[in-house]
């Protein structure tokens, strides 16, 4: 299953891919950073969305639950 995760580089999506990475599914991570040719490729090929992206995001990246 490919699996497309918006937010992936904040808390919930960071913790959302380790927890995922180990199943085996193919990932596409997305962020603010992410390009639209990358972000095209992702959400053609998506078999599934977890959209956590905010709108108001800050541009740095948040700490994982291990590191609070």
């Amino acid at each position: 299953m490919h699996i497309l995760i918006t937010g992936a580089a904040a808390l919930i999506g960071r913790n959302l891919l380790a927890h995922l990475e180990p199943t085996g599914h193919t990932l596409w991570p997305v962020d603010q950073s992410t390009k639209e040719p990358q972000l095209a490729e992702a959400i053609a090929n998506a078999d599934c969305v977890f959209h956590l992206l905010r709108a108001d995001a800050p541009k740095e990246e948040a700490p994982t639950a291990e590191e609070l």
